[in-house]
């Protein structure tokens, strides 16, 4: 026997903050990328961490205040998930642009470009990301996944921290073209997850559209 209609949506509800609250882990393990490489690639370009810090680290910061406003207003106005599939697209291929950067030794300044450049797909899965679960979840459970989705955002620092470790000893670009991989594979898996309907969360609302 199927599923009934309710309890189709209650799964896909579920279905759909999981992969939120894994998204934003595996987003802030792409920012975590850099603090184990930060040293080697300055060997490898015969740059300091300053200019690393300068070039990188600070223009990355800057994009990514100025972005997350900018796609937090366009979730209030269009669809969110073309919006989200589009941030995790471009952060994607901008990582995989910087390890083909690091790959092919080309100069330190594409590098940093294409590093800094992916601030702008980046800076906008958290707050997307966040609006979409005000609408799938209830007032009195949205404290409960908001914690989740912070835990998950400080176990990413680590995890992206661990994950360049280890990586690195393979090249410095391997780290940057796996992230870039995984990016791509929730991008396939976002195009499964639905659109939640705009105040969907909200259990007032929602009696007084019935």
């Amino acid at each position: 026997m199927g599923l009934n209609t309710s309890s189709k949506s209650s799964f896909l509800q579920l279905v759909s903050v999981i992969y939120l609250i894994i998204l934003n882990l595996i987003i802030n393990a792409d920012v975590g990328l850099d603090v184990p490489l930060m040293v080697e690639i300055g060997r490898k370009y015969d740059k300091t961490e300053l200019d690393f810090s300068l070039f990188v680290i600070v223009p990355f910061t800057i994009l990514t205040g100025i972005f997350s406003f900018l796609w937090g207003y366009l979730s209030d106005k269009y669809q969110r998930k073309k919006i989200l599939l589009f941030n995790i697209l471009f952060g994607a291929l901008s990582l995989a642009c910087v390890g083909g950067a690091l790959n092919f030794s080309l100069p330190f300044s594409l590098v940093a470009f294409f590093r800094v450049l992916s601030a702008v797909g980046l800076s906008g899965i958290i707050p997307v990301s966040m609006s979409m679960v005000v609408d799938l979840i209830s007032e009195h459970r949205r404290g409960m996944v908001f914690g989740w989705m912070g835990i998950a955002g400080y176990a990413g620092y680590g995890l992206g921290f661990l994950l360049s470790g280890i990586l690195i000893k393979f090249g410095l670009h391997l780290p940057y073209l796996v992230g870039a991989s995984i990016g791509v594979g929730f991008f396939l898996l976002g195009l499964l997850v639905p659109e939640p309907a705009r105040a969907q969360g909200e259990d007032l609302l929602r009696e007084l559209i019935q």
